[in-house]
């Protein structure tokens, strides 16, 4: 004796099967892409995140003109003529500061200064992120006048 099921009651087919596995493949691949996506992304906000912290703490360190600081391991009085010699630890990313331009008196005395602060890294991925700051150092600082 053969027990025949009604049509209403047959299971998938393999075409169905197939299909839909397909459809959970191709979803699956989309989230793993997205989650790389946001890891990737989440890791560049870090990175520039230390970077302005690290410019962030050249400018703290320029604020001290006219006091004894550490300056790539020695300590020297800074002044406004050796303030971009005058650089912080970068750690693992590159840094580079420059003079855009600078205010003299008469006499030659150097009155304001006008630097920036650009900290470069490169990711694990190779891309690279740069971040900014500018400065502006007077002889009106408060070290200087004290």
């Amino acid at each position: 004796m053969t027990f025949k099921l009604p049509n209403q009651q047959r299971g998938f087919s393999l075409v169905e099967v197939l299909i839909s596995v397909l459809v959970i493949s191709i979803s699956f691949v989309s989230v793993m892409k997205l989650q790389s996506y946001v890891e990737v992304r989440s890791e560049q906000n870090e990175l520039q995140l230390h970077a302005m912290r690290i410019a962030q703490r050249q400018i703290d360190l320029w604020e001290n003109v006219g006091g004894d600081v550490s300056c790539n391991g020695v300590t020297v009085t800074l002044t406004l003529a050796n303030l971009e010699s005058c650089k912080t630890n970068f750690e693992s990313f590159t840094g580079q500061v420059t003079k855009l331009n600078e205010i003299t008196d008469s006499s030659g005395n150097i009155l304001q200064k006008r630097l920036s602060i650009d900290v470069t890294w490169t990711d694990r991925q190779g891309s690279s992120g740069t971040v900014t700051l500018y400065s502006t150092q007077t002889a009106s600082n408060a070290l200087l006048r004290s």
